[in-house]
């Protein structure tokens, strides 16, 4: 973990949070509100989602694609597990394999 923190508000576009991606070499970001409260997360897969047109070669009718989004609070996800620093490992496992 990094510290400060990397975040993102929802309002920052698209661009700059693939750019501090890239820059920190990081594949997700935690989206948040001004006074740090956690809204969600973006990652790579969602960033890119929506961005490339349906490939030409691919059979079978084409779905219309919709507009990608412009801003972070487009595209994050917000059913996001947290936990605190001194939770247990055990603990998070039980969570994770409980939310499925």
């Amino acid at each position: 973990m990094s510290s400060p923190a990397v975040v993102v508000t929802s309002g920052t576009p698209v661009k700059q949070a693939a750019l501090q991606l890239a820059e920190n070499a990081f594949i997700s970001l935690p989206v948040a509100e001004s006074d740090g409260s956690l809204l969600g997360l973006i990652s790579e897969p969602g960033l890119l989602a929506d961005r490339f047109p349906p490939d030409p070669r691919v059979p079978g009718p084409r779905a219309s694609v919709p507009e990608p989004g412009k801003t972070v609070g487009d595209i994050m996800h917000t059913d996001v597990l947290v936990a605190h620093p001194q939770e247990g490992v055990t603990d998070l496992v039980t969570v994770l394999a409980t939310a499925r």
